[in-house]
């Protein structure tokens, strides 16, 4: 069987996966320190059933989490800290007032998590969450690269699996300076375009075995957060020769054939997806510049 599954290197991942578990299995080790978690194995093998051979996103977020300790019984042991699982163990009664004090006294409550999603860039493909990192909400462009690191140079590159990794932003400074980091990390192979009349220069890493890792902003993101900078007046959103602001939408909604809300402007929810979608809707553009119609119709057909 000596090189029969070369050509197949997520079916030869698995292997190795299922070796380390029945290994731990008999020697009584858990199985928190496998090389892959349980979620990514089974994208994995979502993946060599399919026979996928094309790009995978990969995508990352720290959201906030609703501060509070509880026991999982699936686990054995308090969740929802930054304590290791191990850590936390409960084998008698006695033990849980310990270990609650224990986490109390070293404010190590889970108040963020950073999420890893991968997907197939496909229709009716949904996301698969593949590791949930629990953190204190102080998360650091230094542990957020090297994580991106271990999952590029690492994993993807062994399992020869090709990610288009969009390192997805929410805009978020941290965030931000990692995707920086990422692409400017020293390698071997590089993508480059560069356009002299604007002077423009793109570049992009292209690591062995995964192809060219390219960073972008969430385009939900994107929208609310240039909602965000105009109805706060902090910057000034500008386009072209002109600007966006506060009192251009504030007129717009109160038009009869407005798509949007005055709760879309007047107390506005920062996180309201809907409001900013029809803050730069297509339809909301035509109600601005019905002299343009032409522009409208460019971007409905997109």
């Amino acid at each position: 069987m000596k090189g029969a599954f070369n050509d197949k290197p997520i079916f030869a991942g698995l292997c190795h996966v299922m070796i380390q578990a029945y290994l731990r299995k008999e020697k009584s080790s858990g199985r928190q320190n496998l090389k892959y978690s349980e979620e990514f194995t089974s994208f994995l093998v979502i993946l060599d059933t399919l026979h996928y051979k094309g790009p995978i996103v990969a995508m990352t977020d720290n959201t906030k989490l609703k501060i509070g300790l509880r026991y999982s019984p699936q686990f054995g042991c308090i969740v929802e800290s930054t304590f290791n699982n191990n850590e936390t163990k409960i084998s008698d009664y006695d033990q849980i007032n310990q270990i609650i004090n224990e986490i109390k006294s070293k404010k190590a409550f889970a108040s963020s998590v950073q999420v890893y999603i991968l997907q197939v860039p496909l229709s009716k493909f949904p996301p698969v969450v593949i590791a949930l990192i629990l953190n204190n909400g102080s998360d650091k462009t230094a542990d957020i690269v090297d994580l991106h690191q271990k999952l590029l140079m690492n994993i993807a590159s062994q399992l020869n699996l090709y990610i288009l990794i969009s390192i997805s932003s929410d805009g978020a400074l941290v965030e931000f300076q990692t995707q920086t980091l990422i692409q400017s990390m020293s390698i071997d192979e590089r993508l480059q375009m560069i356009d002299t009349r604007f002077d423009i220069t793109f570049s992009c890493p292209i690591i062995p075995s995964v192809g060219p890792v390219l960073r972008v902003q969430d385009s939900k993101h994107a929208k609310k957060t240039c909602q965000n900078v105009i109805m706060s007046g902090a910057q000034v959103l500008s386009f072209g020769r002109s600007t966006a602001r506060f009192d251009h939408f504030l007129l717009i909604s109160q038009r009869l054939d407005s798509v949007m809300y005055k709760q879309d402007i007047v107390k506005l929810d920062r996180q309201d997806d809907a409001a900013a979608y029809r803050a730069f809707c297509s339809s909301n553009l035509k109600t601005s510049a019905p002299q343009n119609s032409g522009l409208t119709r460019i971007i409905q057909s997109e």
